[in-house]
């Protein structure tokens, strides 16, 4: 995923790094994109009201960043909850007080 196509899908963007971080809001969340190359290569989300997020709010971001992956069952860290995509192309890590979630390409592909 582009910036434009952030912007397209997250509409404005509330903060803007020089094109490297951007923040968007919406639906109720921060959605935080670092891209690398022009290329989105992470995205944290938060609720913008500082709650906790949800199995099912973390289900939907899965399902919206990499709808054609299944996923492995999490595994839990003292740094947080991590799940892999089957295929490894893709990993989650949530919080461990799940205030954040990422899902970014896996660089580590098994």
């Amino acid at each position: 995923m582009t910036l434009d196509e952030c912007r397209k899908h997250y509409g404005k963007e509330i903060f803007n790094n020089q094109d490297f971080i951007c923040t968007f809001q919406k639906d109720g969340y921060k959605i935080l994109c670092q891209l690398i190359s022009g290329k989105v290569a992470r995205v944290t989300y938060s609720k913008k009201n500082k709650k906790a997020l949800t199995g099912v709010d973390m289900e939907i971001f899965m399902k919206a960043n990499a709808p054609e992956s299944t996923w492995d069952a999490s595994i839990k860290t003292s740094g947080g909850i991590i799940t892999y995509s089957t295929d490894k192309k893709f990993v989650t890590v949530a919080e461990p007080d799940l205030s954040e979630f990422t899902i970014r390409k896996n660089k580590a592909k098994k």
